[in-house]
């Protein structure tokens, strides 16, 4: 199959490559559908509801209002990154604990969520006690620029740090006062 490429992203969010297909007749795009219905099943027997379609086209965002909060639930922790950006974007702080137990959400995802001050203090926990998440300088400094992460999760944050990195946050001044003293203390152990 012939293709041009129309978008390419290396980093996240919208990572990946966009392709505009040349001439597509129509066996071509009933071969083409063939293999992508798979995926779809895949996701209704995930258990992943979408919404009674409607006459006339819909956007995401609009599917998503839709969902009872049953299955806006259920799309929080199984859905695709499409429906969770819909989601999160859309609902907010409300949906925050059902997509931190997607087991598709990605790194900067979980960083986008580990910032937002309004984070309540379980789901505070719930990121620092994530080991994956904490390699993830990204998500680091997202918990480290967060003010609700103190004590005993700002003291797990810092220790998942590399050591070069431990000493430029003890000296960069974006970070709260109690960030920088708990690294420098950090660092003189």
């Amino acid at each position: 199959m012939e293709a041009e490429a129309v978008y390419l992203k290396a980093e996240e969010p919208g990572a990946g490559v966009g392709l505009d297909l040349v001439g597509l007749d129509s066996g071509t795009l009933a071969d083409l559908e063939a293999f992508v219905r798979p995926a779809a099943q895949a996701s209704r027997a995930r258990g992943v509801v979408a919404p009674k379609a409607e006459p006339g086209p819909r956007n995401i965002y609009e599917r998503i209002r839709q969902l009872s909060l049953h299955e806006r639930d259920k799309v929080a922790r199984q859905g695709l990154l499409s429906e969770r950006v819909a989601l999160e974007r859309t609902f907010g702080a409300s949906v925050w604990e059902g997509l931190l137990q997607n087991s598709l959400l990605t790194v900067p995802e979980v960083a986008q969520i580990a910032k937002k001050g309004t984070l309540p203090q379980p789901l505070v926990a719930l990121i620092v006690a994530n080991g994956g998440w904490l390699a993830s300088g990204e998500v680091r400094r997202a918990l480290l620029g967060n003010p609700r992460v103190g004590g005993v999760q700002l003291d797990r944050v810092l220790r998942a740090t590399p050591k070069p990195e431990l000493k430029q946050i003890a000296q960069m001044s974006p970070y709260r006062s109690q960030v920088r003293m708990a690294a420098k203390k950090l660092m003189s152990e």
